[in-house]
């Protein structure tokens, strides 16, 4: 009968050896793999720095990385939204913001990508609120513009208002 292994014995995935390496060499493989090939970047990580890494786990490696890095850029968009609201920011403020963090997720998918049926979803979203911003200031000015067309009952000519009255009852 054999030993069984304990769960420290067990063997560690090959995308996390990436995890081994040093913050500032991460950044520097992410940095390389934009302009590099992912077997020539597996190729430079197994001469660099000794790790046994195939192809495949580095391109797990970068999706999950890729992914950890947009969610922390994503996050920091959604703290300048939450610091400029609490600095007593307007609607319009947050608004900005947020066209803007959608402005730029879809530069990124198109960068990453580009798939088309995405990209043009999200410029019709901004469009969309573009469009509601609009009809919400046509109809504050229709609004006004009704409101400038009547007088206050208070400063109509008395003798106007009588004559409307007398008109009224029939006299």
């Amino acid at each position: 009968m054999t030993a069984r292994k304990g769960i420290g014995a067990r063997k560690m995935r090959a995308d996390c050896k990436m995890n081994l390496l040093t913050p500032a060499r991460r950044d520097a493989i992410f940095a390389l793999a934009e302009k590099t090939p992912t077997e020539k970047l597996a190729q430079i990580i197994r001469e660099k720095d000794g790790l046994k890494i195939s192809a495949t786990a580095v391109g797990n490696w970068l999706r999950a990385e890729t992914i950890v890095r947009r969610a922390q850029t994503n996050l920091d968009v959604a703290r300048r939204v939450i610091e400029a609201y609490k600095a007593g920011g307007d609607a319009g403020t947050v608004e900005e913001a947020i066209e803007n963090l959608a402005k730029e997720r879809a530069l990124d998918v198109l960068a990453e990508n580009a798939d088309h049926e995405v990209v043009a979803a999200l410029v019709r979203l901004v469009n969309e609120g573009r469009k509601i911003k609009l009809s919400e200031r046509r109809v504050a000015v229709i609004e006004r513009r009704a409101g400038m067309g009547e007088e206050p009952k208070d400063k109509r000519d008395p003798a106007k208002i009588r004559e409307e009255i007398n008109r009224m009852l029939g006299m």
